[in-house]
């Protein structure tokens, strides 16, 4: 982000939370998580404005609700993610309103991101800012055959991303109604419909982007093609998790829209074979890069 605003004329808002990693991804391992946040982190970047909120505060329940109404409890990491999307935008817009202020280009950016790619971040920057009805995500690695996008970075001109932001509690409440009990939620889902609603033309980012835990080890790249075995063998190893039969889940409809039958007949024969092989390959060099930060 530091190096954006050395290559830009931009603002910061910021919605941020008083613990740095939050506990609702229960597949992160549990290094992950640092506890308690850093404000003067903040102070680099010096922010137009800052909201940083505390996730157990009981009257945090009763914002949440309003922003993402018609969305209900039970609360789940989604709600959370995009609660604090829409809490900030709508500071943002309090604040150009007050100034009078015009933007080209508005951006979503996650903290625990890291981008090397600033030619090509530029470029897409410069795409957005010449076609207004454009919206920006990078490829997911994994849940891009769902038609999915990662959600950590948004891309767009002002207008439509106000339009993307105000379809959000929609997009959430829909997509909720249509998870049964025990079904994964994949939270990038309900952001890519918000972009669909919107009305805009989604397209990918040329960036990439690197996925930084707190132990400051690289888990996940997004933006460049995924590789389409792999995501379709990442993606049937998830849908085979939900607590339904697979073609009435939620995951597996998505599925359906954007690969062909032999593809997730292969992919799901295939799935137990990947999981395996990826847990004996992956937990590994966690472990290692967990050792390896921690002695430094």
């Amino acid at each position: 982000m530091l190096k954006l605003g050395s290559a830009y004329e931009c603002d910061y808002f910021v919605h941020t939370w008083s613990v740095q990693e939050m506990r609702f991804a229960t597949w992160r391992q549990p290094d992950d998580y640092a506890e308690g946040l850093d404000p003067s982190l903040l102070s680099r970047l010096g922010p137009r404005v800052v909201i940083i909120e505390d996730a157990e505060a009981p009257e945090l329940l009763t914002r949440m609700a309003d922003y993402l109404r018609p969305a209900t409890p039970p609360w789940t990491g989604a709600h959370f993610m995009l609660y604090g999307m829409a809490r900030v935008h709508s500071e943002f817009l309090s604040y150009c309103e007050s100034l009078a202020s015009k933007y080209d280009v508005v951006m979503r950016y996650r903290f625990d991101l890291m981008c090397d790619d600033m030619p090509q971040l530029a470029q897409d920057i410069s795409r957005v800012g010449n076609d207004e009805l454009l919206a920006l995500m990078p490829f997911h690695h994994w849940a891009t055959p769902l038609g999915a996008r990662f959600d950590g970075v948004v891309i767009a001109s002002p207008h439509v991303y106000a339009r993307f932001i105000g379809a959000v509690p929609t997009a959430l409440a829909d997509g909720l109604a249509s998870v049964r009990n025990g079904d994964p939620v994949v939270p990038e889902l309900f952001v890519v419909d918000a972009v669909n609603l919107s009305g805009a033309e989604l397209q990918s980012t040329r960036a990439k982007f690197q996925l930084v835990r707190s132990l400051g080890y690289v888990e996940q790249v997004f933006g460049a093609a995924p590789r389409m075995l792999q995501a379709q063998l990442a993606t049937a190893s998830i849908v085979l998790r939900g607590a339904h039969p697979r073609r009435q889940s939620y995951l597996y409809s998505r599925w359906e829209k954007h690969s062909t039958r032999l593809v997730r007949v292969l992919a799901l024969c295939a799935s137990p074979l990947y999981r395996a092989l990826s847990w004996v390959l992956w937990r590994p060099r966690l472990s290692k890069r967990s050792q390896d930060t921690g002695s430094k």
